[in-house]
């Protein structure tokens, strides 16, 4: 049984590519939380650390391996899992998370956004021609003929692009 869970906290590793055995992408990082506590003297301190292994699959692990490096601040949603292992003379539990969302915390800096112009995270592995993708920026949007594709209603244009665009895409 998984949990839906949401976690803040600093990467302490660079996300790794790994491949699925049907050779789906995979991005594996490590995020550290601490809570602030109060210490004996009133004083506010880091608590103890928690760690999470992290795993992103297909176009959420291409934007995570393209994003996020060590030491970055991030939020992560995801389903949590807890699994046993054992090395012969150690037995431990891992507490893992399979995210569903991942993004920078931007409490501590900026960020630029750059939308996947198909409107899914379908990664560079899954498009059918990768210069169908463009950087976002405050500009007009082409029209959905001109992307050959539809508005879903939420503003957002979604398909695949006939020619690679001319023209930054709002998001």
């Amino acid at each position: 049984m998984s949990q839906q869970i949401t976690i803040v906290g600093n990467l302490v590793t660079d996300p790794e590519r790994r491949r699925t055995n049907a050779g789906g992408t995979v991005a594996g990082f490590r995020v550290a939380c601490n809570d602030r506590i109060k210490d004996a003297n009133g004083n506010w301190v880091d608590g103890p650390p928690s760690f999470y292994a992290v795993s992103a699959f297909r176009g959420l692990a291409e934007h995570v391996l393209t994003s996020l490096h060590k030491g970055q601040r991030v939020l992560v949603l995801g389903s949590l899992h807890l699994r046993t292992w054992d090395t012969g003379t150690k037995t431990g539990v891992s507490v893992e998370i399979d995210a569903d969302a991942v993004g920078p915390d931007l409490l501590w800096g900026t960020a630029t956004f750059s939308r996947d112009v198909q409107g899914r995270a379908g990664g560079a592995d899954e498009r059918a021609d990768p210069a169908a993708v463009a950087t976002v920026d405050a500009g007009s949007a082409p029209s959905p003929e001109a992307v050959g594709a539809s508005d879903s209603g939420l503003g957002v244009t979604t398909g695949w692009a006939a020619e690679p665009l001319e023209e930054s895409v709002p998001f």
